[in-house]
Formats: C-alpha cells, structure tokens, sequence
C-alpha cells in the first residue's frame, strides 16, 4: 500500500477493511496516472505556474484552485451519487475530454472493483443508462469514481479535495519543473 493511499484512509472515521484498503489504493495510482498522461486543467496550472518563474508552492496553489468548477467537483458528484439527483443538464461525474464516447481505460480496475459494492455500481450503471437513454454517449470518469470511494469508505464531507490532489502532486512537481528548466 502506498503512503498516500494509507495517509489518505487514516482520515476516514473508522478502519478500512482490506477491499476498501484497495479501493483506495487503486484511486491514487488512476489519479497519479491521470495526472501523468492528460494535460487536466491542474496540470496546465502546475505548469503555467514554472514558465511564470513563481515558487512550487503557488503552482500547487493554483493547481488546486482549478479544481471543482468542471474539473473534478467531487463534492457535486457525491451528491448526484448519494441523492441521486441530477437535472436535464449536465451530471457532474459524467464525461471526459480525454476519452470522449468511451469509458477511461484509466478507470476499468477501479470500475471493477467498484462492482463488489452493488448499490454504488448499481447508481452508476442507472445514471448512465440514463444518460444514454438521452442520447448522451458518455461514461462516468475518474470524478465519479472519487465520489463513489469516498462514499464507500465514508471519507469525510469536505476533505474529498485531497483525494483528488494528494495523488497528483508528484505529477504536478514534475510538469512544474519541466516548465521551469525550459
């Protein structure tokens, strides 16, 4: 188990067993992948962040400030999951500029291993059968998953950010220095 996924557990209010330990385990390596091979809008501020010459602490700044409008606002979709409300809109947790019409290949060990939760899968594969049913071709993304683990291991309400950021940090470092030494 990495440090980050054990850092990340300790947070919750009771002991993870260990399928909840895995689920959270597989969430950081899809957010580290994430982070490492899309240019996600916290990645494009970490490195806009190194060309403007600032210190790697206002790049993690403005790396965490970009999410939650569109990109990645756990909290939204752990409502939609937990209520499950959503409107004729948009469903937060839904679709992928990476991966449009499919689901994230980044995501499959993490959907799988969400399927040992049927009630949670269940809200997941409903949305999206209703999504489709709209003519919408999209799929839940690695937002949705986030949201759906937090429920699961009952992560705290308003700590969901650092499922998010904890696991991207290391990526967020390197596109900062990459940019920096250009």
């Amino acid at each position: 188990m990495s440090q980050i996924a054990e850092n990340l557990a300790s947070l919750c209010p009771r002991q993870l067993s260990l399928d909840e330990m895995t689920l959270v385990e597989l969430l950081c390596e899809a957010h580290a992948n994430a982070a490492e091979l899309t240019m996600s809008a916290s990645n494009q501020m970490a490195s806009m962040m190194g060309q403007a010459g600032v210190d790697l602490k206002s790049a993690y700044i403005a790396a965490l400030a970009s999410i939650g409008g569109i990109h990645a606002p756990i909290e939204k979709i752990r409502s939609v999951l937990e209520w499950q409300t959503y409107t004729e809109g948009m469903v937060p947790g839904w679709g992928n500029s990476f991966h449009k019409g499919v689901p994230d290949p980044n995501c499959e060990t993490l959907a799988a291993m969400l399927g040992g939760w049927k009630d949670m899968d269940s809200r997941i594969n409903s949305i999206t059968a209703m999504l489709h049913e709209r003519g919408k071709m999209i799929f839940p993304n690695l937002g949705c998953y986030t949201a759906a683990v937090a429920i699961i291991i009952d992560f705290p309400h308003g700590a969901e950010l650092s499922l998010v950021a904890l696991p991207r940090m290391t990526a967020w470092t390197k596109l900062f220095l990459k940019a920096k030494q250009a």
